[in-house]
């Protein structure tokens, strides 16, 4: 098996539930699934960005503060250079302004003109139909961030980003 199928397999490991502390089954799951999709999200291999970043962000998110911070700082740099296999992949683009939107919202420093920046630039980026969150992150991808946006976006916005997701 190649280092980067290792890698993928990681991203896509079911976390065990339980509490986030340090040292928990949780908490490892999720320290894993980061490093390998921070490897990931950035490499020429990975043929399915989209997913791959949703494992990035729903663990950062869950191991809190200090992960969310570092994934803003990364994601951030990664809407702005494009590496890996994001690089001019216009369908798959929205998925990473949605990450980093998503990360950012969790942010205790958040700045709200930077989000209402970021939910427009990630709106603005969505493909025409009949692009799907299906059809460029696969059935598990759609599933994983239709809960990343149920779980994390405000209820009373952002509906046609829900819709969507649908």
């Amino acid at each position: 098996m190649a280092p980067a199928e290792v890698l993928e397999l990681t991203t896509y490991t079911r976390i065990p539930d339980g509490e986030v502390t340090p040292g928990s089954a949780s908490w490892r799951g999720h320290v894993a699934r980061l490093f390998a999709a921070v490897l990931l999200v950035r490499s020429m291999n990975n043929v399915e960005p989209a997913p791959t970043l949703a494992g990035l962000v729903a663990s950062a998110l869950a191991l809190g503060p200090e992960a969310t911070a570092a994934a803003v700082r990364y994601l951030a740099w990664c809407r702005l250079h494009e590496p890996g296999a994001w690089h001019g992949d216009e369908e798959a683009r929205p998925f990473l302004t949605l990450g980093l939107w998503l990360v950012y919202g969790a942010s205790p420093d958040k700045d709200a003109a930077v989000e209402s920046t970021l939910r427009r630039a990630f709106t603005s980026e969505l493909p025409p139909p009949p692009a799907t969150p299906k059809s460029i992150a696969g059935a598990e991808g759609r599933r994983a961030w239709r809960s990343l946006v149920n779980d994390h976006l405000p209820t009373d916005e952002d509906h046609n980003v829900r819709a969507w997701f649908a």
